[in-house]
């Protein structure tokens, strides 16, 4: 969430650079390459273990939905005719 704000305020005031957004993926990468794995571990620690395999199924539906989610956005406005 961070690195959302730091972009933000780098281009609202117009002093964003191509070198920030290769610096701020390549945090975000490094973040989500922790995040991801950290969050697995803990299901393990909060769920009883006869329910485990259905908090892993959840959670990685939650994890897949909000992926889609993200990627096939599509701008709208006018649709043209092909």
């Amino acid at each position: 969430m961070n690195l959302a704000f730091i972009l933000a305020a780098l281009t609202l005031s117009g002093r964003i650079h191509e070198w920030h957004i290769v610096v701020l993926a390549a945090l975000l990468g490094v973040i989500n390459a922790f995040d991801m794995p950290a969050r697995q571990a803990f299901i393990v620690q909060m769920v009883e273990r006869d329910d485990l395999m259905n908090a892993r199924i959840i959670a990685h539906v939650c994890v897949t939905m909000m992926t889609r989610r993200r990627s096939t956005r599509r701008p709208r406005g006018r649709r043209t005719a092909r």
